[in-house]
């Protein structure tokens, strides 16, 4: 059996690989003749915020002092520590998208290197779901990375340590859903009472009128008249994109206008979107019952006038 003798910079290249002291492009680049060269441990601090007003003061800006304040005394136990920088989410849910789908988090997580330090101002920060922290935690300590939080201020490379952190991380995560279920019977309440719910646009099929000081949604039969053609289309065989394509051709032309682009910047959008007729389709059955109680209602009321108006001439 021959092997095949590496070359010694491709070797060290591997071996650095093998410890997490570099990442699997420099690895990649080494084999292509590149040369590898190795930081040392570095500082990075992780900040995020869900919304643009952060309650209890922990905005982006405090939480960006405050990791800039522990890198300092971090730095004089350990000189060879540098500043590795910052990696801000705003507007991410932390118990909605995974750390790694966050933007920032994912380009963290790609510059992290065996003796590195992760910095976070509380735990949420990072995680707001249990399996995410169980499953990052457990490979960034393979990988010998050290993560600390400003606010709970315990070793978590210790048993004791994670163990505190996976029952605060849960609460957290308990909270969030606690949350959702109070915002969702909030919404399902508002729709029982025909009141609108949160969101810049009204529901699909619905329109906004204003009685007494206060908003409500009502069935919106210019919409629910569209659904039959919508679901005809869809069931013809065409995607969701030619879908809203066709209506939006045939709206145009009804009301004597050039069609609207599916990607618009500025000015009027399409009312039919690929993602708003996907999601018609997917409540066809509701919609087109809506639409079945109005020309109900409707034919009741013609019938009555109908009958109204005989009256009226008989009596004449």
């Amino acid at each position: 059996m021959a092997f095949v003798k590496l070359h010694p910079e491709v070797q060290r290249a591997l071996e650095l690989r093998r410890q997490n002291l570099i990442t699997t492009q420099q690895a990649i680049d080494a084999l292509n003749g590149h040369k590898v060269l190795v930081r040392p441990p570095a500082f990075f601090a992780y900040i995020r915020v869900s919304s643009e007003e952060q309650i209890d003061g922990a905005s982006l800006d405090v939480q960006r002092q405050q990791a800039e304040l522990k890198f300092q005394s971090m730095k004089l136990l350990r000189t060879e520590l540098e500043w590795g920088g910052v990696f801000s989410d705003q507007g991410y849910s932390a118990f909605k998208i995974p750390l790694l789908d966050r933007p920032e988090g994912r380009r963290l997580n790609e510059n992290l290197r065996s003796g590195d330090v992760v910095c976070v101002y509380r735990l949420d920060r990072l995680f707001r779901s249990l399996k995410d922290f169980i499953v990052t935690l457990t490979v960034w300590k393979d990988r010998g990375v050290r993560l600390i939080s400003l606010a709970e201020d315990f070793d978590m490379s210790t048993p004791w340590g994670e163990m505190v952190a996976t029952i605060l991380v849960a609460f957290a995560q308990l909270e969030s859903r606690i949350k959702s279920e109070r915002t969702k019977d909030g919404q399902r309440m508002r729709r029982m009472q025909g009141r609108v719910s949160n969101g810049d646009r009204p529901a699909i099929g619905k329109m906004r009128v204003k009685y007494d000081g206060i908003v409500y949604e009502i069935p919106d039969r210019t919409q629910l008249c569209v659904i039959p053609r919508l679901v005809e289309l869809r069931e013809s065989g065409l995607s969701f994109a030619l879908v809203s394509d066709q209506l939006e051709a045939e709206l145009a032309q009804a009301e004597g206008r050039l069609p609207r682009g599916r990607a618009v910047y500025s000015g009027p959008k399409r009312l039919w979107t690929k993602r708003r007729c996907e999601c018609a389709y997917g409540r066809r059955h509701e919609l087109l019952a809506d639409l079945a109680k109005i020309e109900e209602q409707e034919a009741e009321e013609a019938r009555i006038n109908a009958q109204s108006g005989a009256a009226g001439s008989a009596g004449g």
